[in-house]
């Protein structure tokens, strides 16, 4: 970032020392054009891709710029109409994961624990509010947390297998190994099961999972990853 716009201030220079300096333009245009697409592609982070296309414009007027900074506006209010969305509707479901994703991508991580604190407050508490909740921690990578969202997944879906290996998982983050073999053995269990809602291929998921290797030459565990075949 800091050479693109190192780019322009000595292209600038040499366009003050010589008016007529050859491509000039058309090197601002490019240093600044590589600067807007790494905010929108990369960081996500429009406002700062709106900053450069003004200066952009300021310094190469254009229709083409014009546009662009109009485009840009246009992004930054759309954004907030999704924020906008949840704080009006802060348990709906849908509008706290939008809102979540924006944060996310724009690496704004640091909003995350109040949307959270308010989402709980207002949500109804189901499969698809806690999957979301897990979710959210994993963001934070806060593991205490995500581990008490995830039982009470198993308590409200105890015949799925998929939230008990994410409950391993969580407990592996939090090196409760003992626990997480436990709640691995109950996922691997019922996804063993006849007719089990099976969501994820929780055997291919334990095996090449790096998480989990401490957890593969557990006697059980063996048992059930490669059972016996009559």
């Amino acid at each position: 970032l800091g050479r693109h716009r190192d780019a322009v201030h000595v292209t600038l220079t040499f366009r003050k020392l010589d008016p007529h300096f050859p491509r000039a333009d058309l090197m601002i245009s490019q240093a600044l054009e590589r600067e807007i697409t790494f905010h929108r592609i990369i960081t996500h982070d429009i406002t700062k891709a709106l900053e450069a296309a003004t200066l952009l414009q300021e310094l190469v007027p254009s229709l083409r710029h014009e546009n662009l900074i109009t485009e840009l506006k246009s992004e930054i209010k759309d954004t907030q109409i999704y924020l906008d969305r949840f704080q009006r509707d802060p348990g709906n479901v849908q509008h706290f994961n939008t809102a979540m994703d924006i944060k996310v991508m724009a690496g704004k991580l640091q909003d995350l624990p109040a949307m959270i604190d308010l989402f709980k407050s207002k949500m109804t508490t189901n499969e698809q509010s806690l999957v979301l909740l897990s979710l959210s921690y994993e963001y934070l990578r806060d593991y205490k947390n995500k581990e008490i969202v995830c039982n009470q997944l198993t308590e409200l879906t105890p015949k799925d297998p998929a939230s008990w290996f994410n409950l391993a998982r969580t407990q592996m983050q939090l090196k409760n190994t003992n626990d997480a073999a436990a709640s691995l053995k109950k996922s691997l269990s019922l996804f063993a099961e006849p007719g089990a809602h099976k969501k994820l291929n929780i055997p291919m998921f334990v095996s090449t999972n790096v998480l989990m290797a401490p957890l593969l030459k557990r006697p059980g565990i063996q048992k059930l990853l490669n059972p016996k075949k009559d």
